[in-house]
């Protein structure tokens, strides 16, 4: 068995076959690295990394309000093309430059129809009054609290929960897109079966009650693979979410649900 210390990862080829020894604050786990032609490995998704053409930045808006308000406008089921394109239709209106907007006018917004490529009927977002009445809130307080530094990225992730609907998967979206800190990871249902599916994470870890577990042992996957946290979630939650149900053929299983 590999036991890898912090520092500078050693190359991952030369993991290729080993046993590798993650560890946290509370937890321990012994993960076979493989190699990257069997799917679904931890190598396999630390070479589809390395291979994807990597983003000049993750960052969206254009401020911590704009990059807050799109990941609000994602999660619960939302398709990341319905976040952007409602996210673009609030900036392009106004209703993200600070100033106070009412509950009801971002509903408006929102409760209006979309037009989507390749979509021949328009589709209405979901949740329009519970997003609306979360930016809201979270509009208030940004314009009347100083956070604190992005120098500071766990700091702020941490600051950022203080907001009306957002969690530490939300919170930790808007970070990574920010900072591309290598200290935070965003744990959702994707990344949570990629890693139980690799061996990283343990079966019995729940989200969100475990998410600095989840994360840790990201961060450690990332870091003892040689590439940046931020694109390895990036990657994979890519991968998955294309895939939609037939992600279960990448991670050999017969449904999804085995592994939540």
């Amino acid at each position: 068995m590999t036991t890898l210390t912090k520092g500078p990862t050693r190359r991952d080829a030369d993991l290729y076959g080993r046993d590798v020894l993650l560890s946290g604050s509370d937890w321990s786990r012994t993960v076979h690295w493989f190699d990257a032609t069997y799917l679904a490995t931890p190598a396999f998704w630390i070479e589809q990394a390395r291979q994807r053409p990597r983003p000049e930045t993750y960052q969206v808006g254009s401020t911590l309000l704009e990059e807050v308000a799109l990941c609000l406008l994602g999660g619960h089921g939302i398709t990341e093309q319905m976040a952007y394109v409602s996210f673009a239709r609030l900036r392009a209106e106004g209703l993200l430059t600070g100033a106070p907007q009412s509950v009801t006018t971002l509903h408006a917004a929102l409760a209006r129809p979309f037009d989507l490529p390749g979509r021949p009927r328009p589709v209405r977002y979901r949740f329009p009054m519970l997003k609306a009445e979360r930016l809201s809130a979270a509009i208030d307080v940004l314009a009347t609290t100083t956070p604190p530094s992005r120098d500071e990225p766990r700091v702020l992730r941490d600051w950022l929960l203080r907001l009306p609907g957002v969690g530490a998967k939300t919170a930790s979206w808007v970070l990574r897109n920010l900072t591309r800190s290598d200290d935070i990871a965003v744990i959702d249902i994707h990344i949570r079966r990629a890693g139980v599916v690799a061996g990283v994470f343990d079966p019995a870890w729940k989200l969100p009650k475990d998410y600095r577990r989840f994360e840790e042992a990201f961060v450690e996957w990332a870091r003892v693979g040689g590439v940046p946290t931020a694109d390895l979630d990036a990657c994979i939650w890519a991968s998955l979410a294309e895939l939609g149900r037939h992600a279960r053929v990448v991670l050999g299983v017969n449904t999804l649900s085995d592994l939540d």
